[in-house]
Parts: structure tokens; sequence; C-alpha cells
């Protein structure tokens, strides 16, 4: 009997169009959540998570350690609602232009999987007769699912890799003339990648010997979603006074970016929703200048 096939792979991108987003224990590990439903946010084929932790040991080091371990509970739900298809790790310090990743993995969910669904010729005949609508809803339906188990199983495979020693300083890192924020930042804004990037600053924003003041960073090209997240530095001894300046001088440097406390983290994923709306408006407005366009 002939057996006609239909491919999937041209249900991957529909896929991740619903996965996307509007929106110190060493062995505690990463775990995607349950499937939620995103068929209502419409975004773009998948993204890049990429973490960026400063290393330069002027932050306080057990606050460190809970946002840490923070991270570690609110990433897994941040990368299956965006459908994150990276994740990459690059500690920082006196040359943020140059940080080196130390950890970066990519979901391979369609490796060695057939993902065909194969209709005998009778059933197709017999469905055309009577549901023809309904059954190729249900076909539709097993495919997605199909494709969402893959990409669980991808996602779940890194996540168990990331743990809290990939994002605090080792005890035997050696303190660093200052920090690099302008370098760092000017990576970020001239990452030009193909597919939106979801970048994650951690850092105390203490400037050191390195630059004099933070300089204004252009927002990218290409769609980002940056957001700072605050802590605070080591003998601090007015925390919320210099959280605010910190704030000021942060945004002042990074308009598109959004930068919230560290006690704030486990509403990360809006965090990056408000970033992306900062980084289109930031775009837009760009775009509106070199056109000559006035907005009111």
């Amino acid at each position: 009997m002939k057996r006609m096939w239909i491919p999937v792979w041209i249900m991957l991108s529909t896929f991740i169009l619903m996965r996307g987003a509007a929106g110190m224990g060493g062995h505690q590990s990463l775990h995607a959540p349950a499937h939620k439903d995103t068929s209502q946010i419409p975004y773009m084929s998948g993204c890049d998570l990429e973490v960026y932790p400063d290393w330069s040991l002027s932050t306080n080091y057990l606050v460190y350690g809970e946002v840490a371990r923070d991270l570690l509970a609110v990433i897994p739900g941040v990368c299956a609602d965006w459908g994150v298809i990276r994740i990459a790790i690059c500690p920082w310090d006196s040359d943020g232009w140059s940080a080196q990743e130390t950890f970066s993995r990519e979901v391979k969910w369609q490796e060695g999987v057939d993902t065909t669904i194969q209709i005998p010729d009778d059933e197709i005949i017999e469905v055309m007769k009577h549901q023809i609508d309904k059954y190729r809803q249900a076909q539709k339906t097993q495919a997605l699912e199909k494709i969402r188990q893959l990409y669980s199983a991808g996602l779940n495979e890194i996540l168990h890799e990331i743990h809290e020693k990939e994002l605090l300083p080792p005890p035997d890192h050696k303190e660093p003339p200052c920090t690099d924020f302008n370098g760092l930042h000017a990576r970020i804004a001239r990452a030009g990648a193909h597919r939106l990037q979801l970048a994650l600053e951690l850092t105390d924003g203490k400037r050191e010997k390195c630059e004099p003041q933070l300089l204004p960073t252009v927002a990218p090209e290409t769609p980002t979603a940056l957001v700072v997240v605050l802590l605070p530095a080591k003998g601090d001894k007015a925390p919320y006074e210099l959280f605010e300046e910190r704030m000021r001088e942060m945004q002042k440097a990074l308009p598109w970016a959004e930068i919230i406390p560290y006690f704030n983290v486990r509403y990360l994923g809006d965090a990056f929703r408000h970033a992306l709306e900062k980084w289109k408006e930031a775009h837009l407005s760009r775009a509106h200048s070199v056109l000559g366009v006035t907005t009111r």
C-alpha cells in the first residue's frame, strides 16, 4: 500500500512562535518547566541567552551567591517562554570586550530523530469524505507536540549542565585592576546576531580605574534585550543611595536596557520584555532620526 508523508520541519518555526515571548550549593542544576500555552505571544524563531557575570571581585560575594541561586530557579522558565536555543556564559572583569565564553551550548532537537508523520492512503481517503479539517488539525497538533518534546529534551540537557560555579568567580580568581563596563557594553551592542539576543549583565556597577565614566552605548542594530542586575558592592555603607546613583549612571549610558535590583531577579522574564520594548523604541527613534522624521 502506498503511503504519503508530511514533513514536520516546516512546523519548527511555528513551534518557536508558540514558545516565544511578547514577555552556594554547587550541585543544584536547572530543569525546563512544564509547557506553557504561549500561542498568543507571537515572536521570531528562537533566541540566544548570554549571561555576563562580573568577576571583578568587588561584589558582595554572599549576595552574589544568593543571586546565582535565584537565577538557577528562574532561567528554565525564561528559556522555555522565549524559545531559547543557545545559552552562553561569559565572565568579564578588566576586559569586557574580550570576555571569553566559559560555557556555550545549543539545543539540538532534531538530530537523529524521525519527525515525519506517515498517513496511509486509505485513511486519507476515508478522512477526506468525512472530517478532513478535524483530521488535519489533529495531525498538526501531533506534529507540534513531537517538536515540543524534542525541544524540551534538548533544553533540559543543557540546563542540567549549568550550576552556580558557572556564574561565580572561582576561589583562585585574581582581583583585576579595574572593571571594563564600556568594553562589555560595546561587545553586547555589536554582537550582530541573526536572531534575538537576551543579554544578562550581573554587576555591582562600581567603576574603578578602567574608565573615568560610563560612555553612552548606541542600541544594537539587531534585536537585543539587555537586562542589568545591580548587586551591592563589598563595603557599601549606604546600599540604597549607591544603588540609585549607579542605576542612574547605568541607565544614562544604556537607555535601551532594563536595570533592576538583585532582589527582582525572580521577575527576569518581565525585565527582558521591558528591555526589548526599550530596544524597539531606541531603534525606531534612530530610524526616524536618519530619515528626518519627527515623532510627537
